[in-house]
């Protein structure tokens, strides 16, 4: 007899059958390599396999890296009493401009996928499936949503 999860057909439960990249090596190599906030191309560039995806996970791949990114930066201290008044708000404005450059893609890159007509599938792919977030498998999934 077949249960309820078997039935399920979103990718939430059934992962895909691909190898997926990590999320946080890709964002390391990025913020290595330039100090802007990186467009899709580049983050695809850091995934040579991405050709061999369809579209919902390379699309998934971007979203997630770009709001990874964003919230990062959120998270960096917000108050160092090493540094002079000058040096922490430059620091915040920093901050402010990552975040907003980072939604600023997030909206170009979820505008073009939609550009194109798409099924249910498409959408279940890029809002639920999990990406890891590093080699270890300790250390997490991201969905886009």
């Amino acid at each position: 007899m077949e249960t309820p999860e078997t039935l399920e057909s979103t990718p939430l439960l059934r992962p895909p059958s691909i190898s997926l990249p990590c999320i946080r090596p890709v964002i390391d190599r990025l913020l290595a390599q330039s100090n802007t906030t990186p467009t899709a191309d580049h983050i695809l560039a850091q995934f040579p396999s991405h050709r061999d995806l369809n579209p919902s996970y390379r699309t998934a791949f971007v979203l997630i890296t770009l709001l990874q990114i964003g919230s990062d930066a959120r998270k960096q201290p917000a108050r160092d009493d090493s540094l002079t008044l000058w040096d922490t708000w430059d620091r915040h404005t920093s901050m402010e401009l990552v975040v907003e450059h980072c939604a600023s893609r997030v909206l170009e890159v979820w505008s073009n996928f939609l550009r194109v007509p798409r099924n249910d599938a498409n959408l279940d792919a890029l809002l639920w499936t999990a990406f890891p977030l590093g080699e270890d498998r300790c250390a997490g999934v991201c969905r886009t949503f």
